[in-house]
């Protein structure tokens, strides 16, 4: 018999706190002689382990960590009930299969969000920090022309709100409207069947995890999503894992 999931949580709980004071002795040694003799138990507190680190790492509170973990999950999981097709499903069960791990290149959305005093920033960057150096060519903002007071001359300033990713097959472009709390990703149509679906996770408060599949539009070269009427607040966008691929569509005569 494996672990269970209260267990588990627990046991990874006291491994990222440092502190297994919510495990009796006896439990803790339990667990870790079942870890010892069982290989899928490991595996999955190691991944468990690396996915709340990961989380960890983009300055999330912990317990929030562990509830996006689960809404990612949970997200996914809603979007599999109410998809009517049957590759779309593969798709989605092909990455709920690769949870708990989480993406590197993973958005921090910014709507609205209080930072110094009184003053509400939006703002799209990397989730990680740490990474940003490594996603230094792959990830810029729209530069656009700024006039200092008081100086007839512009100079170029980041749009803090729009930002161009590039991965090793697609340029992807995500905005973010203020006013309107929309954010829009455009991924390059390269004569791809589809693109890659998305997911918008929110950090705080109740509302759950949602999943962008065939909610897209196809015009000038690109594919089109759009999530509209976002709170404030502050949201991490996923991107699926490498899409498997369609079959090839006959050419009609």
């Amino acid at each position: 018999m494996h672990i269970n999931r209260d267990k588990t949580e627990r046991y990874i709980r006291g491994l990222v706190l440092h502190d297994f004071s919510e495990l009796p002795t006896t439990e803790l040694n339990e667990i870790e002689m079942h870890l010892d003799a069982c290989d899928t138990c490991a595996d999955v507190f190691h991944e468990e382990y690396r996915a709340l680190q990961t989380l960890l790492r983009w300055n999330i509170r912990f317990d929030n960590a562990l509830v996006i973990r689960d809404r990612i999950r949970r997200g996914i999981e809603a979007a599999l009930v109410v998809c009517p097709d049957a590759r779309r499903k593969q798709r989605l069960q092909r990455w709920l299969s690769a949870l708990p791990a989480i993406p590197k290149a993973l958005l921090k959305v910014c709507l609205l969000v209080p930072k110094t005093g009184r003053r509400l920033i939006s703002q799209i960057t990397l989730a990680d920090a740490d990474a940003a150096p490594a996603f230094a060519g792959a990830f810029r903002y729209e530069m656009i022309p700024e006039t200092a007071r008081g100086s007839p001359q512009s100079k170029l300033l980041p749009n803090l709100t729009k930002v161009m990713i590039q991965d090793s097959t697609e340029l992807k472009t995500i905005s973010l409207q203020e006013a309107t709390g929309e954010l829009t990703v455009e991924i390059e149509d390269y004569g791809q069947e589809e693109p890659e679906y998305c997911l918008l996770v929110p950090i705080e408060g109740q509302s759950e995890a949602s999943v962008q599949t065939e909610g897209y539009s196809r015009t000038g070269g690109r594919f089109r999503y759009t999530f509209k009427g976002l709170p404030p607040g502050e949201y991490l966008l996923l991107f699926e894992p490498d899409a498997i691929p369609s079959p090839t569509s006959e050419v009609e005569s």
